[in-house]
């Protein structure tokens, strides 16, 4: 018994060590800041709104997770009960893995399109992936460590671009709510969660519930903050122009002038190189930890065969076709799958409990 305690200890990686709830909090809020690079969806005041109602349904679709650790259902990483909880576990898999390869895409592109005209997006991909994989292979701790400073160096570079802009600021530019299109944009922002899953793998499960709920409450406040400031910098100092331009608020970012700090492009796309790639590691120790009951002694063939996947998932995005075309529906319209995993898995998982 007292084996099976040491091995289901909440937040155990590969490496045996443990995160604690402001590491988690740190990689919930770095996994959700491309988001941001992207683009959000609706503009103007629409988007404002939009950004707080999806906050909200994060915390409720994050709600079932703690209700069932605080009855004992969480997944432990080293144990499996049951083929259909493998079917689910390599299904939740496969969906990081088909988010880890969009970004890759996307990373590509944003690269070519900002500092790096004509460049391989294969390329640029291909190189992120395998530091991802390598990192993910060192273990969360690790990771979990080095995403504090980088959310640190964000934020002060979103505070500068702020008061760097100020004077470009237009109230009038923001356009108020006249219809509910917010409200079915925040609902496909809040169901892009891929998070979700790591949340599963990685958050204590030990303490008071009130301690446990802290964890999605701080990591979805402070992403819904930031949104909320980055959808009222770009609608207020763009307007219409951040629905016709690629990545707005790193054009906002580029207009930045303040005393000595001028034209910093690079600067920032260097720190949404680094969000980007602890974002994919993120996503792929999550991957690994999912199914890694059912590797045995192969484990240390499963990031190697999960980040082929990923690369896969990045050659059919790249593709200018019907195929790629097709994927990338997809991806954006899959966003039930994590809450479907997580909520059969943990039912499952209860089930067994109950039974024993």
């Amino acid at each position: 018994m007292q084996m099976t305690k040491q091995i289901d200890r909440p937040g155990l990686d590969s490496t045996g060590g443990i995160i604690s709830r402001g590491q988690v909090v740190t990689a919930l809020v770095i996994c959700q800041l491309p988001a941001l690079l992207w683009g959000l969806e609706d503009s103007g005041g629409g988007q404002l709104w939009a950004v707080l109602v999806a906050g909200v349904l994060r915390l409720l679709l994050a709600l079932p997770l703690y209700l069932a650790f605080g009855r004992g259902w969480y997944l432990s990483s080293r144990s499996c009960r049951g083929v259909g909880e493998g079917i689910f576990r390599w299904l939740a898999a496969g969906y990081l893995v088909l988010f880890v390869g969009s970004t890759l895409a996307q990373t590509g592109l944003f690269l070519t399109d900002t500092l790096y005209a004509g460049g391989s997006v294969f390329f640029f991909g291909l190189v992120l992936l395998v530091l991802a994989v390598y990192g993910a292979h060192m273990g969360l701790e690790a990771a979990a460590r080095s995403a504090l400073p980088v959310l640190v160096v964000f934020l002060v570079g979103l505070l500068l671009t702020a008061a760097g802009v100020r004077d470009e600021i237009r109230l009038i530019h923001l356009v108020p709510a006249g219809s509910n299109s917010w409200l079915m944009a925040g609902i496909r922002m809040a169901g892009h969660t891929p998070e979700l899953l790591l949340l599963l793998m990685a958050a204590p499960r030990g303490g008071a519930a009130s301690a446990r709920f802290s964890t999605p409450l701080l990591a979805f406040g402070i992403t819904t903050g930031l949104a909320a400031l980055v959808s009222f910098l770009c609608g207020s100092v763009l307007g219409s122009l951040q629905t016709t331009v690629s990545y707005p608020f790193f054009r906002v970012e580029s207009l930045m002038s303040l005393s000595v700090f001028r034209r910093l492009d690079a600067a920032f796309a260097g720190i949404w190189l680094v969000i980007l790639l602890l974002r994919c590691l993120f996503l792929l120790w999550a991957a690994e930890q999912i199914v890694s009951p059912f590797s045995g002694k192969r484990r240390r063939w499963l990031l190697p065969f999960l980040g082929c996947g990923s690369l896969a998932v990045l050659a059919l995005l790249i593709r200018r076709d019907v195929l790629a075309a097709g994927l990338g529906q997809i991806c954006a319209g899959i966003w039930w799958v994590p809450l479907l995993c997580v909520g059969v898995l943990l039912l499952w998982r209860g089930r067994k409990e109950v039974r024993s």
